[in-house]
């Protein structure tokens, strides 16, 4: 505006210059049987000023101004947007890390290496119908929105919480020599525990978990054997999971993990 009043003339107030121009530019009009002179608005008098300016700058100053709009526009545009609060992406960040843990302790789950899983089960049956199974394309991955995200991810959790507890009983009455199931179980539950309070944060409702049947195990290798299948889709879930959480945590215009 500055530059615009110094083209106008320096040192005019906005009140000063408007009731001059107003004065210059009215116009009288036959009203019975005299004359009047017509009301100028501030509509008016803006669009005359920056016509003035137009036709007073120079072709290279006038494209300078448009990118100058633009760029207020988008930047007006762009501040709108809601921002995450600071709670909910330290959650994701510390959610991520969970994954990365759990991944880590699922691998000792069963006490094999990949040799001899590939060994003695080289084609896994399904003997655990409720656990949860990841088939989500790229194209669904993307389409997520931060509710029904966190709600998924809920769901599994607390049904992979659910298989670890029914195998730590298993593992007592039939294979006691492996690996304890409490590093994996403390992972979960403190994942169920971010889940849950993120949930609350964007005023969602927490999904029910339902409780999953269970096959009857009665020899060690029974217990080998599913505990080999929650190992493998806990790794799958773990991956899954933290692209998952990667993706939410950039469409919430959080910090970089």
């Amino acid at each position: 505006m500055a530059a615009m009043w110094g083209l106008l003339g320096a040192g005019t107030s906005w009140e000063n210059w408007r009731e001059n121009w107003a004065d210059r530019a009215g116009r009288e009009e036959q009203v019975g049987g005299g004359t009047r002179k017509r009301g100028v608005t501030d509509d008016a008098l803006v669009h005359v000023v920056f016509t003035t300016t137009f036709s007073l700058m120079s072709p290279k100053s006038i494209t300078g101004l448009l990118h100058l709009l633009l760029l207020a526009e988008l930047f007006v545009h762009t501040s709108t947007r809601p921002a995450q609060t600071p709670s909910l992406c330290g959650n994701f960040g510390s959610m991520i890390v969970y994954t990365q843990k759990l991944m880590s302790s699922s691998k000792g789950l069963h006490c094999l290496s990949d040799d001899e899983v590939n060994m003695y089960f080289p084609s896994m049956k399904n003997k655990l119908q409720d656990l949860p199974r990841i088939q989500h394309t790229a194209a669904h991955h993307g389409s997520m929105n931060v509710s029904e995200s966190l709600s998924q991810l809920y769901l599994y959790t607390k049904s992979f919480k659910l298989h670890v507890d029914w195998l730590k009983t298993a593992k007592e009455q039939y294979s006691p020599a492996c690996q304890s199931t409490e590093a994996i179980n403390s992972n979960l539950r403190q994942l169920s525990n971010l889940l849950y309070s993120s949930i609350h944060q964007i005023s969602a409702e927490v999904p029910q978990s339902m409780t999953p049947s269970f096959p009857n195990v009665s020899t060690a290798f029974d217990v080998l054997q599913v505990s080999v299948e929650i190992a493998e889709r806990i790794q799958v879930f773990c991956d899954w999971s933290r692209r998952v959480l990667l993706h939410l945590n950039h469409m919430s215009r959080c910090p970089r993990h």
